[in-house]
């Protein structure tokens, strides 16, 4: 896997311009990390990171990168279509461009009741996942778990169990939302 140095969303910026994000899975092939450099240099863009994987057993390229660029110079129609034509080049099962807006579609599951205080349980957890028609069945995003112990009383150990919803389902939005989730074989993700 290839990452680049992540630096915050809004980092380096150049007044007047835009950040924006490229989601990209296609057939592995050589050469597309240099082609969508070249793709986003050659329009006055500058990318700020980016990630790639690509399974061992399954010759498909997933990349996420992070860019700016100037919305005079690269209108964001046209921005939209370049990245299209790039897709269709590299025969692309996803090509998502974002200029940031936001809409999480995701669900908390929380992992801990009465029932696990009273049976003495040593962890909690929490998941966040894609929402499905079936409960609790979508793509996990995110997971987190915490210790507990004896010492907490149910009081204490369902603050813990909030707390925990919270900065999981916290942390997949972020993620959601800067666009880090890939669907991955059929039932799994890929959070870049």
């Amino acid at each position: 896997m290839l990452s680049l140095a992540r630096r915050p969303l809004s980092a380096a910026v150049p007044a007047g311009n835009l950040f924006g994000i490229y989601l990209f899975q296609c057939p592995d092939t050589m050469g597309i990390v240099a082609r969508l450099s070249e793709y986003i240099a050659s329009r006055g863009g500058n990318i700020h990171s980016v990630d790639v994987f690509v399974p061992d057993h399954k010759p498909i390229f997933y990349s996420r990168s992070e860019l700016n660029y100037n919305p005079m110079l690269w209108p964001r129609d046209l921005l939209h279509t370049n990245f299209l034509n790039l897709s269709q080049h590299f025969n692309a099962q996803r090509s998502t461009v974002r200029v940031p807006d936001l809409d999480p579609k995701y669900k908390t599951s929380v992992l801990a009741s009465k029932q696990d205080f009273n049976a003495g349980v040593k962890l909690i957890g929490a998941t966040s996942h894609f929402v499905t028609p079936e409960l609790d069945a979508g793509p996990i995003i995110e997971q987190m778990v915490e210790r507990v112990s004896h010492r907490d009383m149910l009081q204490s150990f369902v603050v813990k169990s909030e707390n925990l919803e919270k900065q999981c389902l916290a942390e997949a939005i972020k993620s959601y939302c800067e666009l880090r989730v890939l669907p991955y074989e059929l039932k799994k993700t890929v959070v870049l």
